[in-house]
Parts: C-alpha cells; sequence; structure tokens
C-alpha cells in the first residue's frame, strides 16, 4: 500500500493506519451520489523520511 500514514481518528481518539480522502457528494436530503473523489498521502514532519509503512 503506497502513501498510507498514520491519521488521528476523532471516533477512536487514536491514531490509525489510514488515507486521507477529499469527497465531493450530491444530496437531495434522502439520497447521496458520489461525484468525485481524491485520495491524500502526506511526507511527514521529518524531511528525507517517507510516511508510511516501512519494509518490515
Amino acid at each position: 500500500m503506497e502513501s498510507i500514514g498514520k491519521i488521528f481518528s476523532h471516533v477512536h481518539q487514536k491514531c490509525i493506519l489510514g488515507y486521507k480522502a477529499l469527497m465531493l457528494c450530491w444530496s437531495d436530503g434522502r439520497t447521496q451520489f458520489m461525484l468525485d473523489f481524491s485520495l491524500h498521502g502526506e511526507k511527514g514532519k521529518i524531511e528525507g523520511k517517507e510516511q508510511g509503512l516501512t519494509s518490515e
């Protein structure tokens, strides 16, 4: 999995592995239709160190 990283879950109140997603949805109040989406990976705070899983 490329660009997977630690994200803060407000539901679980801790960091978990996952992706950040940005979604554009249309709703009429009863139904919802997803129009577009994008997945985002972050570089991390430390320069030169990749964010995400290692080969271990």
